[in-house]
């Protein structure tokens, strides 16, 4: 599990106190500011997020390509606060399914 990933499954657990307040806006700043860091350091790290946005596109059957998974979640949800917690429920999804494919290699 990469740092990313760790540092998301805390933020889950208490996003008020990483990201200031309950709010799908200010993790997806804080998320490309964590991603804009580790991308500066090293121009091909790869994260836990990598293939989150086709996992995002399955679930919803949407496959516009001018879209990013947190706005297709935002899309999808009627509020913030539900954007941020339907954010962590597939976050979760997609990081069982990406350690189960993971265990059969």
């Amino acid at each position: 599990m990469d740092k990313l990933c760790t540092l998301l499954k805390k933020i889950q657990e208490r996003p008020g106190l990483y990201v200031g307040e309950t709010s799908f806006d200010k993790l997806i700043q804080f998320i490309g500011g964590y991603r804009w860091r580790d991308f500066e350091l090293d121009p091909n790290h790869k994260d836990c997020l990598d293939g989150f946005l086709e996992f995002v596109r399955r679930y919803y059957n949407d496959y516009n390509d001018a879209i990013n998974w947190f706005d297709i979640i935002a899309e999808n949800t009627k509020n913030d606060e539900e954007a941020l917690y339907k954010f962590f429920e597939l976050f979760d999804e997609f990081t069982a399914n990406a350690e189960t494919q993971n265990s059969h290699v």
